[in-house]
């Protein structure tokens, strides 16, 4: 250390001191010789101060590093990292490997070893055990990428081994557990009697599960991807295409019914259903599928339909048989009623109209029922007047209730509003089925029928309808049944009381398939409470039935109607109303006759019955409509009434339809309708 113009000045020097001898060869002085060395002592300092880091760096580092040099594979160097994975101390270096871990020898590691060493070739291990797991009583598991690389001398000979590792440790155990869980969900999907795919979130199946195969007879290659297009059924290819599309396109469940072709050759109807698998985002990660067979249960409701649909078929044609000579018994018997007659002849007549009206209603309730239990009922949704309905509905038992000396008594909430919009036929239908069966079972007292508001909001409204009376009640153990088809109270009640038991099944069913619902209290000598609750949509729409529909300058004499009827007597019956109504009319027994008359003459509007010889209504309307290009009005005359039959009618062409047994009311007023709007 030198002081230059006081400052310490820090350098390396090597010096050199050399004897000074004289001719007698005695020291007589010393020549001091410094040679500065502080570039060079520097250099080696910053080598020796790296070397040292880099051993800090190798000794501490999360990789596992250790230099074996010699055939017997001497611990030269290793690091605290590979110390803590094979579970041994400080003191291992000089140390050969197989010393300080014996059960290497029973591993794979000796021999990868000695062939690095041998050949110079590096080794690049994956995911390799380490040895920890079997040293001493240490159990847990630790895996490596291990790479062994020689270690070269100065004059690049091999002197030995350098090891260097990762832990892959998560890695290698998250593996495993997919793996376990990709298994338990090949087992799980294998047992199950499912098809079961998985895709990608593009929709590629890169899953087939054993049921799959084996129903299909095709291997996963063939299936793959979009390959299961080969077991489709032709006509089920394209609409199952575009609906997956749709539902990988979206994110929209996937849900179709199709036909999937098994190893015969036979096509099983499946109920193919898949999901989306998401990740906390929301983002679609893959698809799980099954297909169900539900060829059996698909048969089966093709079948049920089928008979349904037979069944439709049949009451329809009964309906038309029965209502065919009931119109005529009624039609006379109302015409019959309007001339002079005797004490005794009315009474006859009276009990030949009553005869024939409970007929219709029964003959109508049995359609109600089969067009609610195949699904087929629709409700309107028009303006009405509620209380006004109502009140027309209690004037029909104005008569009983005087007979029988009941008090009727009506309680109208006022907070309802004037107008709803809302199937009133319907309705009127179900009170006047609760309001029969209360008149029919009280014999004194009085019958209360009450409309309450239940709740309202600015579009909507509920309504709660009440029934009570002071009749012979239900029994307990018959207030659940009451509402079953055919069930009455008591097994005399039909001989002594009559009915078929329809009439509050129909409640039920009308009720609870516009959303409402009906209960029931009774008490055995005390009487019954029917109650029901409906919602209704609110209207200011002026109500269909109070617009004016006869127009005060048609002179009804001259209106002209083509009838085509081919019964006699309807032909008879509906000649007299038309009479009575002051109308002009042509009546044909077929619809050829009726287009014949039609090209030949000018008329206001065609009444058409539809099952006629040569050539049925829906023929003759539709020639007219379409070759004819006619819009004369027309109304069919039908004994046909179920929902079916009518959407028929519409679609033919038909303006409007008059069930039989004809109202002569509801008639007059459609023709006349019809044709002020045909004007």
């Amino acid at each position: 250390h030198f002081l230059k113009d006081g400052n310490e000045f820090k350098g390396y020097f090597d010096f050199i001191y050399q004897p000074i001898f004289d001719y007698n060869k005695n020291v007589s002085g010393v020549i001091n010789v410094a040679i500065d060395v502080t570039d060079k002592v520097l250099a080696r300092k910053k080598i020796e101060e790296s070397d040292k880091r880099y051993n800090l760096m190798l000794m501490h580092s999360p990789f596992t590093f250790a230099v074996l040099k010699g055939k017997d594979l001497v611990i030269d160097l290793a690091n605290d990292q590979i110390k803590k994975v094979w579970g041994v101390g400080n003191e291992i270096e000089g140390k050969s490997l197989l010393e300080i871990m014996p059960d290497l020898k029973n591993t794979t590691f000796p021999a990868l070893l000695d062939e690095v060493r041998a050949t110079g070739i590096p080794f690049h291990g994956i995911e390799v055990q380490s040895p920890k797991s079997l040293h001493g009583d240490l159990k847990e598991e630790y895996f490596f990428n291990f790479v062994f690389q020689p270690y070269l001398e100065a004059d690049h000979t091999i002197s030995g081994i350098t090891i260097i590792g990762s832990d892959v440790t998560e890695q290698v155990i998250a593996k495993r557990k997919v793996e376990e869980s990709e298994l338990k969900f090949k087992l799980l999907t294998n047992s199950m009697p499912q098809k079961i795919t998985n895709t990608d979130k593009d929709g590629n199946v890169i899953f087939f599960n054993k049921q799959w195969l084996d129903d299909t007879g095709l291997t996963f290659e063939e299936l793959r991807d979009w390959g299961w297009e080969k077991a489709m059924h032709p006509d089920d290819l394209e609409p199952t295409l575009n609906n997956w599309k749709h539902s990988v396109a979206t994110g929209e469940v996937f849900d179709l019914e199709c036909r999937i072709q098994n190893k015969e050759g036979d096509y099983r109807w499946h109920l193919s259903r898949a999901v989306p698998i998401k990740d906390e985002t929301g983002k679609i990660l893959m698809w799980v599928g099954s297909n169900t067979d539900i060829h059996e249960l698909k048969e089966a409701k093709n079948k049920a339909e089928e008979v349904t649909k037979a069944k439709q078929q049949f009451l329809s044609n009964m309906s038309h048989e029965i209502r065919t000579p009931l119109n005529s018994i009624l039609g006379f018997t109302n015409v019959l009623l309007k001339t002079e007659l005797g004490r005794e002849q009315k009474e006859f007549l009276n009990a030949i109209q009553l005869s024939g009206t409970s007929l219709n209603a029964l003959i109508n309730d049995i359609l109600d029922l089969a067009k609610v239990d195949a699904g087929k009922m629709t409700f309107e949704k028009q303006s009405f007047e509620i209380r006004k309905s109502i009140s027309a509905i209690l004037h029909l038992f104005d008569l009983k209730i005087k007979e029988k000396n009941l008090e009727l008594i009506t309680e109208f909430d006022s907070e309802i509003p004037s107008i709803l919009l809302g199937d009133s036929i319907r309705l009127n239908q179900v009170i006047l089925n609760l309001m029969s069966n209360s008149v029919k079972f009280t014999h004194k007292g009085k019958i209360v029928l009450t409309v309450k508001l239940i709740n309202q909001d600015e579009n909507n409204v509920t309504v709660e309808f009440t029934v009570t009376d002071s009749g012979i009640g239900i029994p307990a153990n018959k207030i659940n049944s009451i509402f079953n088809l055919f069930e009455q109270a008591e097994i005399g009640t039909a001989n002594s009381y009559g009915g078929t038991g329809l009439g509050l099944a129909i409640v039920k069913q009308l009720i609870e398939a516009q959303g409402g619902s009906v209960s029931l209290k009774s008490k055995i000598g005390e009487g019954s409470t029917f109650s029901f609750v409906l919602a209704f949509a609110k209207s200011n729409l002026k109500p269909a039935e109070e617009i004016e529909i006869l127009n005060p300058e048609l002179s009804i004499n001259k209106l002209r109607v083509l009838v085509a009827e081919d019964v006699a007597l309807n032909q008879l019956l509906i000649k007299i109303i038309l009479s009575d109504y002051g109308f002009e009319f042509d009546i044909v027994d077929n619809g050829k006759t009726a287009i014949e008359k039609l090209i030949m003459n000018s008329y206001d509007i065609i009444l058409m019955d539809l099952q006629m010889p040569e050539m049925n209504g829906f023929e003759s309307t539709d020639y007219i409509r379409k070759t004819m290009n006619s819009s004369i009005p027309i109304i069919a005359l039908t004994a046909d009434v179920t929902t079916v039959d009518i959407e028929k009618c519409k679609n033919f062409g038909m303006d409007d339809y008059v069930s039989k047994p004809i109202n002569e009311k509801i008639l007059y007023n459609k023709i006349l309708e019809l044709v002020k709007r045909n004007q």
